[in-house]
């Protein structure tokens, strides 16, 4: 890939904290979050909490981990907060695709952004009906983002003739 099989920690390690660093302000953005220490915090814990730790032992998927968790919360983003209509429509499925097409278990981190702004949005104040629509849009794009996740998926299976490992397998949809 894009690494050309090059491992070299430093670099994979600092590129993983410019998406930490992406991915906060993104996160200070959609919540509103003013306070220093609640970003260094935030950051602080998505870069070096045990699961990290653990993550970043997998050198060669350390920053597909973390472009994944930043798109990831993009897509919650765009959904839930963005004005630009082509922005909140049509860019959501196509991230969320990536994501998952990156590493799959940003699945996590799509439900948690999603959890805490409504959350948010409930203790605001904010209309029932908007946050229902909101709610409605993220799972229309979900879907939407599933699909296309599955049609690129089959796609590139079927064009390296490769198959799914086995436990990939074990969750088929298509048995």
């Amino acid at each position: 890939g894009i690494s050309f099989n090059i491992i070299m920690p430093g670099i994979w390690v600092s590129l993983y904290m410019l998406t930490v660093f992406a991915t906060v302000m993104v996160l200070a953005k959609m919540w509103e979050i003013r306070s220093k220490i609640s970003i260094i915090a935030i950051s602080a814990l998505l870069a070096v909490n045990p699961a990290v730790i653990e993550q970043s032992l997998l050198q060669y998927m350390f920053l597909a981990w973390g472009v994944s968790n930043l798109l990831s919360v993009l897509f919650i983003y765009l959904i839930l907060r963005c004005k630009n209509k082509l922005l909140k429509y049509f860019f959501p499925p196509i991230l969320m695709a990536i994501a998952f097409g990156l590493y799959q278990v940003s699945v996590g981190t799509i439900c948690m952004c999603l959890a805490i702004t409504v959350i948010l949005d409930i203790l605001s104040g904010d209309d029932l009906k908007d946050i229902a629509a909101k709610i409605f849009r993220f799972i229309f794009s979900s879907l939407i983002s599933l699909l296309l996740y599955f049609v690129i998926l089959n796609y590139e299976l079927n064009h390296y003739v490769v198959a799914e490992s086995g436990r990939v397998q074990a969750f088929s949809f298509s048995d």
